[in-house]
């Protein structure tokens, strides 16, 4: 590969060279990364391609550069083509002929548990905090604990955990990271989505919450949106009984205070306390129009079930 020039890209390197440009970024997971390359195939094989094509040069994974901007969430009218596209994406990952990794399988029940544990860890723990947060967590802490706290069991009791080991045994694929970073909309208005590092065999319906909820967040929740969302979602992937069910239990789980709040205790990449405090901060005053709209999203559902 003749290579004309190379310069930092978002984290990461972008280089040029004769036959285009390409993103590179050191592969962390080998096994990982084998098991990617076999499903990418699989994907472009049956109809998805809206996605960067990759290759591996050494330790490195280069993907190909999509001109274009990530979109951001605070548009309201981007959420209609993302989730077509993540429909899209869906779709085409059911049942894949590739098997999973032979590592232990990390699922969606995992993740929320982890993170509930985490959160109780920092919200028992007399550390140093940022300032700005010290009021945030001794007062709207206990409260997001306790409503993740029953919402995780009222999932257990749903059969989340039973629900997400079956997806992987079904080789059902999901995105698992679908912040804004992670989509590219190129000129022609395409959404592409790209960064599968943390891509697994896994409840899709998780990724359907996930993006929803920092759409919505963004827009104090509102309903009508909230619509628009799954109606946009589900004219290309339409949602089993099941599957609304648990999604309508897991938008009671706080999911963006606990994460940005451990973000920040924990110091991790991509977290500053200029940009994510006044989110956490924003989350917390919204909170009471969070418990009424999402008592609404669970009334649509049953209309919805009945009709």
């Amino acid at each position: 590969m003749n290579i004309s020039e190379i310069k930092e890209y978002r984290n990461y390197w972008l280089v040029i060279g004769e036959t285009g440009k390409w993103v590179a970024k050191p592969i962390r997971d080998g096994q990982h990364h084998v098991w990617w390359s076999d499903v990418e195939q699989e994907l472009r094989n049956k109809g998805f391609h809206f996605f960067s094509q990759s290759k591996q040069v050494g330790r490195w994974l280069l993907s190909e550069y999509i001109e274009g901007e990530c979109p951001t969430y605070k548009n309201r009218e981007i959420g209609i083509p993302l989730m077509q596209t993540l429909a899209q994406f869906h779709t085409h990952g059911q049942k894949l002929n590739t098997p999973p990794t032979a590592q232990a399988a990390y699922l969606l029940s995992d993740r929320l548990f982890d993170r509930l544990h985490d959160f109780y860890h920092h919200l028992i723990l007399r550390e140093d905090r940022p300032e700005k947060l010290v009021h945030l967590i001794s007062e709207y802490g206990p409260i997001f604990y306790q409503q993740a706290n029953e919402t995780y069991r009222t999932l257990c009791a749903l059969g989340l955990p039973y629900l997400a080991l079956s997806s992987r045994d079904g080789h059902m694929l999901s995105h698992r990271d679908l912040a804004n970073h992670n989509w590219i909309v190129d000129r022609n208005q395409q959404v592409w989505l790209i960064d599968f590092e943390t891509a697994e065999y896994d409840l899709q319906i998780g990724d359907v919450w996930q993006i929803c909820s920092r759409i919505m967040t963004e827009h104090q929740w509102d309903i009508h949106l909230f619509q628009e969302l799954i109606c946009s979602y589900e004219s290309v992937k339409p949602l089993k009984d099941w599957e609304t069910q648990i999604l309508a239990c897991l938008f009671r789980f706080p999911n963006e205070f606990l994460r940005e709040t451990i973000g920040i205790l924990e110091k991790k990449a991509g977290y500053n306390e200029d940009q994510t405090i006044p989110y956490i901060e924003k989350i917390a005053s919204d909170y009471p129009i969070w418990l009424q709209r999402v008592g609404q999203i669970n009334t649509w559902f049953r209309k919805r079930k009945t009709q």
